[in-house]
Parts: C-alpha cells; sequence; structure tokens
C-alpha cells in the first residue's frame, strides 16, 4: 500500500529558507515509521519535487497570463528513449493533448465506473497530470483569489505567497532579491533538494537529513522574508 493510501492526512510543515519555501509532508508509514516528502519551492520560478525521479519543473512567464512549463529530469544513469513518459502527451503545438479545449478527454462512461473525473490515467498521458492541468487551468489565467477557501492542505501555497510578496516588497524597499549569490566559494546548493523517504518514528525528520541544514545557506546566513505563520 502506498503512503498516501495508508495516512490520507499528513501533516503538513514549511519552512522559510534562502532559496525559498521548504514544504514537507509527513505520514504514517506503519509501525513506528514515517514517510517523509520534502519538496521546494526556489525562487524566482522553479520547483523541486520528488516525483518517480526528482523532477524540477520551471514556470518561465510568456506575458501576464501565460507561462511555459519546462520539466527537468534528475536521473543516476544515461536518459533512454522510454524514460521520457510526458512526450506523447504533448502535441506539435506543445501544448497538452488533453487541454480546456477538448474538456480533457473527459470520458463521461468511465466517469460512471472508473473514476469521478472522467479522466482515465493512460499510457499517453500517464499518472495524473490531466487531473492537475484541469484543476489549475479552469481557475482561467487571473483568480479572483478573495474567492478561495484554502484548507491544511494548502498549506505549502500559503506559505510560497506569503514568501513572494515580502520578497517583492523587500526589493522594493531597496533589499537584494533572495538567492543570489556572487561568490563562487558559495555556489554550493546541497540544501536546495527534494526527497521522499521512510524512516523512524521516533525523532524529527531533520537530523535524518542533515544536508538540508547548510549553514552557509541557512536564513540566519542570508536572511529570508519574514518567518511565515
Amino acid at each position: 500500500m502506498q503512503p498516501s493510501q495508508r495516512d490520507t492526512a499528513p501533516a503538513y510543515e514549511t519552512e522559510d529558507t534562502d532559496f525559498g519555501v521548504r514544504m514537507v509532508a509527513l505520514r504514517q508509514a506503519g509501525p513506528e515509521q514515517t514517510y517523509v516528502r520534502v519538496s521546494s519551492f526556489v525562487v524566482p520560478i522553479a520547483c523541486w519535487i520528488p516525483a518517480i525521479n526528482k523532477e524540477i519543473h520551471f514556470y518561465v512567464p510568456a506575458d501576464d497570463k501565460h507561462a511555459w512549463r519546462y520539466d527537468l529530469g534528475l536521473m543516476d544513469r544515461p536518459v533512454q528513449p522510454e524514460d521520457v513518459r510526458r512526450a506523447k502527451a504533448i502535441g506539435p503545438d506543445f501544448r497538452r493533448l488533453r487541454n480546456p479545449d477538448n474538456h480533457y478527454l473527459q470520458d463521461r462512461a468511465a466517469q460512471r465506473t472508473v473514476n469521478y473525473t472522467g479522466m482515465v490515467e493512460d499510457a499517453t498521458e500517464g499518472e495524473f497530470l490531466a487531473h492537475d492541468a484541469c484543476a489549475t487551468e479552469s481557475m482561467g489565467p487571473v483568480y479572483d483569489r478573495s474567492r478561495e477557501h484554502l484548507g491544511v492542505s494548502d498549506k505549502g501555497v500559503i506559505a510560497v505567497r506569503r514568501y513572494l510578496v515580502d520578497v517583492v516588497q523587500a526589493f522594493q524597499a531597496g533589499q537584494p532579491p533572495p538567492h543570489l549569490v556572487t561568490d563562487p566559494a558559495q555556489n554550493q546548493f546541497g540544501d536546495v533538494d527534494t526527497l521522499s523517504a521512510t524512516i523512524p518514528a521516533d525523532g524529527g525528520w531533520r537530523e535524518h537529513f542533515p544536508h538540508l541544514a547548510n549553514p552557509r545557506h541557512s536564513p540566519a546566513a542570508h536572511p529570508a522574508p519574514s518567518p511565515t505563520t
């Protein structure tokens, strides 16, 4: 059983860093075990996620209402053609084959018998990309966030938004933006990482991943925006 199925109500933590925001989800993984998943938002446009392999998603603004998404997968061996899993889901115009114009190829029969979305995972799309795309794109290019009803699982969203607002305000006040390094000796960012692992439940997760607390790049060494509450 996957950890997300064993424990459907994880505990969420966020912490501001010099590079952005670290987001942590903790789940019960069995007797005396905890499943920890660490993701990182890295200013200005990158998200590090622990997928099948580690991935970095770059959201590059194209204009005020659109952005290009680039996915970079990290592997410990040469890339093979079969590793490019999402290529078949993208058309020649670089749009997903499942998109708002065709209602993400929603299948009403599958909606009655397979899952409530009617967007069935297949070899072309894989995983749940269509579900994510529908949830984000159906909001429209500029969403009225005053109508949102954020919950516990949106803690990372709240933390990143607050971080970005604080960064912009600090920059307008004359402070340098975070995550800029001009000294080559400081160009080591091992603490910018994403991972998932099962660890003993006793003690905190930080002691198992000491590389996430690099003192040269801690908030104390490079002041970050005001802490998230």
